[in-house]
C-alpha cells in the first residue's frame, strides 16, 4: 500500500548555488531601490509640468488661474473645448486634487491672489504655486513651481521661488 511513495531522503543542499541566489536577490533589490531614487523625481518633474500645462491653458482661456484643481477635471470626457470653467477637462481626475500622491511625491495645488469671478460663479486668481515633496523616504528632491511655468528644486528641503530653476 505505502510502497509507491518514496522514503524521506536528505537533499544536500548546494551552497553555491544558494550563495549566487541569495547574491543575485541583493543586487536586484539595491539596482531596484537606486532606479527608483532616479525615477521617482525624473516622475514628479514631469508631473509637475502637465500640471503647468494645464494650468496655462485654463489661464489662456479664462484670463486667471482656478481656485482648486478640480476645475480641470474631465479630460477623459472628451475635447478641452468643450469645456467649462467648472469642468474645464484639461486634467484627468486622479491629478485633479489640490493635493494627491503619486509616483513616490505629494504634490500640493495653492491659488495667490483673487482677481475676478467667471460669471459670477467660479473664483479667478492671478497666481499660484505647485510644489512636490517626498512622500516617503525614497526622495530627497523637493520642487516648485508657479505660473511662470519655472520649475525650480532643492535638495533636503521645502523649494521655493529663490531656488535654482532645473531644465
Amino acid at each position: 500500500m505505502f510502497e509507491d511513495i518514496p522514503s524521506t531522503q536528505r537533499r544536500r543542499i548546494n551552497w553555491k548555488r544558494l550563495a549566487a541566489g541569495i547574491a543575485l536577490g541583493a543586487a536586484l533589490l539595491a539596482g531596484g531601490f537606486f532606479f527608483w531614487q532616479y525615477w521617482s523625481p525624473k516622475q514628479a518633474r514631469e508631473r509637475l509640468g502637465e500640471l503647468n500645462q494645464a494650468l496655462a491653458a485654463y489661464h489662456e482661456r479664462y484670463q486667471g488661474y482656478p481656485d482648486s484643481l478640480a476645475r480641470l477635471r474631465g479630460a477623459e470626457e472628451g475635447s478641452p473645448a468643450a469645456g467649462q470653467p467648472e469642468r474645464a477637462r484639461l486634467l484627468p481626475a486622479v491629478l485633479a486634487r489640490d493635493e494627491f500622491e503619486r509616483d513616490g511625491y505629494r504634490f500640493r495645488y495653492e491659488a495667490g491672489q483673487r482677481q475676478q469671478r467667471w460669471a459670477a460663479t467660479v473664483p479667478l486668481f492671478s497666481s499660484y504655486r505647485l510644489t512636490a515633496e517626498p512622500a516617503g523616504v525614497v526622495g530627497k528632491w523637493f520642487y516648485y513651481s508657479d505660473q511662470a511655468g519655472e520649475l525650480r528644486a532643492r535638495e533636503g528641503q521645502a523649494a521655493g521661488p529663490d531656488d535654482p530653476i532645473i531644465k
